[in-house]
This record gives structure tokens, sequence and C-alpha cells, in this order.
């Protein structure tokens, strides 16, 4: 019986232990890490600015993979609240929505995702979903 017992206990335990090493790994569950912080944009003007001329020239470059035809009116939302910059890496997680209207039928056009730009610029497009009407994976590699 004791035996019994003990072998639950320490699969219980294992468990859990995986499942709170599963939500640690990037990208996964919310931002819960100590070393990613909010970016405080009151006093950082220029970080502001720099990053909306990064997030349109992404979302052009985004529209050219994913857009047959093309598209006008191209746009990329910050969701400036929700970016956060790790302060061991320089890593920087910015949430976007980017979007274009069609150059032939018109229809408008998003993606949402986040770019994750590392302390040497190299940068990632994260997918989390988008309007429909896309061929799978488009984003994928495409700014790298």
């Amino acid at each position: 019986m004791k035996s019994f017992l003990f072998t639950l206990i320490f699969l219980g335990l294992a468990t859990v232990s995986t499942l709170s090493a599963q939500t640690r790994l990037p990208g996964a569950g919310s931002n819960s890490s100590s070393s990613e912080k909010p970016v405080d944009f009151k006093k950082e003007t220029q970080l502001k600015k720099d990053i909306d001329e990064v997030g349109l020239a992404v979302a052009n470059k985004i529209m050219r993979c994913c857009s047959s035809w093309g598209g006008n009116n191209v746009y990329a939302k910050v969701s400036y609240s929700e970016v956060r910059v790790n302060s061991i890496t320089g890593t920087f997680t910015i949430p976007m929505l980017i979007g274009w209207y069609g150059s032939i039928s018109g229809g408008h056009y998003w993606i949402k995702g986040k770019l994750i730009v590392n302390s040497n610029g190299q940068q990632e497009w994260l997918k989390i979903r988008d309007s429909g009407g896309f061929n799978p994976g488009c984003s994928k590699d495409c700014i790298r």
C-alpha cells in the first residue's frame, strides 16, 4: 500500500512539474516571466516612433508575401500596452495587427501576430490569427 501511495504521489508531482515547466517556455501561457518588462512609452518617445516605422515595414513585407495581387492602405496597429522587453536578452516582443485592402477585390485583409526583435535587430513574425483567404504559412519566414 505504501509503495502504491508513493508511486501515486510521485506521478502527481511529476505532472505538476512538467506543466509548470511548459508555462515557462517562451510564448507559452502569460507573460509572467520576471525578466519581461513593459515599456514606458511616455519616456521612450523615439522608441515608439521606431516601432511604428518597423511595424509598417513588416506589414508591407507580409502583405507582399501573403497577397497575390498586392494591396492598398497598408497599416500596422501596435498594442503598445502589451509591448515587452526582456531585460536579460534585450529582445522586444511587439504585438500588432497588420492589414491592407486588396488592390483588385477591395476586401479588407488582416493578420494579428507578434513581432520579435532581438538585440541584434533580427526579426521574427509569430502569427496568431488572420482574416482568412491566405495560403497556409504565407507569413512564416517572410521577414527574416
